[in-house]
């Protein structure tokens, strides 16, 4: 019989995108000795990104499995709370600014320095494997998840004017 597995999550993510930066302080410079700088962010953020799950397919592996032209899924086998299983996140939920962070970071001699506030567009992926009437297996696709974080980082340039606004 004919079934899809959704192999197990390795901990794969990779930053695919920055959303947005925003300042988060005013500029600050390292002077000729340099200068350690502290961040302590406590605002309440109420910033909120919907997570999504997208398919990617091999077509040539697809195709070798009779799947043409996209394969189409058994729902008890690949759903939501499957995949959601395998991520160890929910990916249908909403992901939220944590809020409340601090961090120091020193800002190297001759150099400006600025803290800002970033958001990033992440993507996690499993492989679908496919088997088919006759037993054949074959990893045909990948549910890709995307997620969000929200990052404090210490920008450096050059000059205050290099610096985000």
């Amino acid at each position: 019989m004919a079934h899809w597995e959704i192999l197990p999550y390795d901990g794969n993510v990779a930053i695919v995108g920055i959303d947005s930066t925003s300042a988060q302080s005013g500029c600050m410079t390292g002077g000729i000795n340099g200068r350690t700088v502290d961040y302590v962010d406590t605002a309440i953020h109420r910033e909120e990104r919907q997570r999504l799950v997208s398919y990617v397919w091999d077509a040539d592996a697809a195709s070798a499995e009779g799947l043409e032209p996209v394969p189409t899924f058994d729902e008890n086998e690949v759903n939501d709370t499957r995949l959601s299983q395998a991520f160890g996140i929910d990916v249908t939920g909403i992901a939220k600014d944590p809020g409340a962070r601090s961090f120091s970071a020193v800002i190297p001699p001759g150099l400006a320095g600025m803290f800002v506030d970033q958001i990033e567009r992440l993507a996690r992926s499993v492989d679908l494997l496919y088997q088919n009437e006759e037993g054949e297996r074959a990893i045909v696709g990948r549910a890709v998840l995307t997620d969000w974080a929200w990052r404090n980082d210490l920008a450096l340039g050059p000059t205050c004017r290099a610096l985000p606004h």
